[in-house]
């Protein structure tokens, strides 16, 4: 066997073994949000605690506001403003996963030139003075590959301020702390003005 032959194979089995590597190390695909049906039983539950949300508008002192992991999903799968939100920017399903200390991770379907994409978005909560939640996006996976964070931070954002601000300036509450305590969310505020009433929020349109 002549020396470049053997050089041949010996650089064909290097490239197999990379490519075999590459294949190991290959970040396993975006999974597809899980799309929710609520039942009416469990839209009532939300619903009641969206209801006692503007019942602590009217007490003194610190306010906490606590809604479940399944209150949110819910709220995106039914409210109607918000789905058309999401619409508008190419999202279809979405799903909430919480993670305590105060991570947010979403699954979302995005539709991009046509075309359905499964998206992984992770990060962090935490008070904004402005907006009153700021979502810090630590990370972003379309279908195997990894994008750069800042590529969404700024949308994601956007999505959250309109997603939360009508409530909290309905509770007219500035935020002070978030966090996740098992699988509720949990922002703790002081009112900076009397609250009107909630019932205008999107999550009860």
């Amino acid at each position: 066997m002549s020396a470049k032959r053997r050089a041949t194979i010996v650089a064909v089995c290097l490239g197999c073994v990379s490519l075999g590597i590459w294949l190991l190390r290959r970040p396993a695909p975006a999974p597809s949000p899980v799309i929710l049906h609520p039942s009416a039983a469990q839209v009532t539950v939300t619903q009641k605690h969206l209801a006692a949300l503007g019942q602590t508008a009217s007490r003194p002192g610190p306010r906490i506001l606590r809604l479940s992991e399944t209150d949110l999903n819910v709220i995106l799968a039914t409210s109607k403003p918000v789905r058309k939100m999401l619409s508008s920017r190419g999202v279809g399903a979405v799903q909430i996963v919480l993670q305590e200390p105060n991570a947010l991770i979403i699954h979302a379907s995005v539709r991009v030139q046509g075309h359905v994409q499964n998206v992984l978005v992770s990060g962090t909560l935490a008070p904004d003075p402005k907006n009153g939640l700021r979502f810090a996006v630590s990370g972003v996976q379309a279908g195997r590959f990894p994008l750069p964070p800042a590529l969404i931070n700024a949308q994601a954002n956007q999505v959250a301020a309109r997603f939360t601000q009508p409530t909290l300036r309905r509770l007219s509450l500035k935020v002070q702390t978030v966090s996740v305590e098992k699988k509720d969310l949990v922002v703790i505020g002081i009112p900076i003005k009397p609250a009107s009433p909630l019932s205008k929020s999107p999550a009860h349109r």
